[in-house]
């Protein structure tokens, strides 16, 4: 993962996580598609125009024929931003699915907790010499899946993975153990929480009545009071 990647897709993740790997798609994935575009789109139209082939050069002016190629260097570079955007990240949280099309990102956060098993396959011999397998990753929740064809170097994808999923496993709290020593804890923490409660209220209780005691004696003690009760 270099520099680059790290800093273009880092807008995809949050500040507390933290990128591992990103996936991107085999160079011959876009190479075989835009040495052929450029060939039947670029190339034999060229040889055509500038050979006058067939009257083309009479009949189309070069102007014409300067915004055609124009186009054709704009589409290059887009299917160029359209193969490099399509990754997969893998973070310490999540395996982000980013695709990009259009302008615009799709992108799917899969929990590794939601991942059932990995499939790694080639669809040729040539797939194995050159590094360029397809993943696919089958969720756990439903019937679902999602594909990244033509991955390069998959096994490190699928090693990353693992990687994550052993620690999550590993930090994963055993609840039929801690259970009874947990709810002991709670007990014990609430009655002694309502120990002081009622300790409290009692000594105020008691500071009142004390209160009210002297409170009615000095009453008793003037002359100008009548004492109701001893009538």
């Amino acid at each position: 993962m270099n520099t680059f990647d790290k800093d273009f897709f880092s807008k995809y993740l949050s500040e507390w996580e933290e990128m591992l790997f990103i996936c991107h798609r085999h160079i011959t994935y876009i190479l075989d598609k835009l040495l052929i575009f450029i060939f039947f789109w670029a190339i034999i139209p060229a040889f055509f125009y500038t050979n006058n082939s067939l009257g083309f050069a009479d009949k189309i002016p070069f102007m014409y024929f300067e915004a055609y190629l124009f186009l054709l260097y704009f589409f290059l570079i887009y299917s160029i931003f359209d193969w490099y955007n399509d990754v997969w990240i893998i973070t310490n949280r999540w395996i982000i699915d980013v695709n990009w099309k259009y302008f615009m990102s799709e992108v799917v956060y899969t929990s590794y907790e939601d991942i059932s098993w990995i499939e790694v396959k080639e669809d040729s011999f040539w797939d194995s010499m050159m590094k360029r397998w397809n993943i696919i990753i089958y969720l756990e929740w439903e019937w679902a899946e999602f594909i990244l064809e033509w991955a390069y170097d998959p096994q490190e994808v699928v090693n990353y993975i693992k990687e994550v999923t052993a620690m999550i496993q590993s930090n994963k709290i055993d609840v039929s153990k801690d259970v009874p020593d947990l709810l002991i804890d709670t007990m014990k923490h609430v009655v002694e929480d309502y120990l002081l409660k009622k300790h409290e209220e009692d000594n105020w209780q008691i500071y009142r009545d004390k209160e009210y005691e002297e409170t009615l004696r000095k009453a008793k003690a003037r002359k100008s009071t009548i004492d109701l009760t001893e009538q």
